[in-house]
């Protein structure tokens, strides 16, 4: 069983040695209301694993108008592609 603080339910599901190894690599972060994690066609250099909070995926509508296509919320991850790969980000 994982400590009761794992925050992230990916972090949760893994067995408690692979959780341990990976804590090394964690760091939590304060994200600000409205911060911009990645733009399209940077290339992704870190992955979130949202605790306590929910990010949004957004696309622009007419070239402007920001529009929420997804959440993500303690049971998921943002900054790695479906393959498993960072590449750039390409929302269009």
């Amino acid at each position: 069983m994982l400590p009761p603080h794992a925050p992230n339910s990916l972090h949760a599901a893994l067995p408690r040695s692979g959780y341990l190894r990976l804590l090394t690599e964690l760091k939590p972060v304060v994200l600000i209301f409205g911060e911009v994690l990645y733009e399209p066609g940077e290339t992704i250099r870190h992955v979130f694993f949202p605790g306590t909070s929910l990010l949004s995926l957004l696309t622009l509508a007419d070239r402007h108008l920001a529009l929420e296509v997804g959440l993500i919320g303690r049971d998921g991850k943002v900054g790695v592609s479906a393959s498993g790969g960072a590449r750039p980000v390409d929302f269009a």
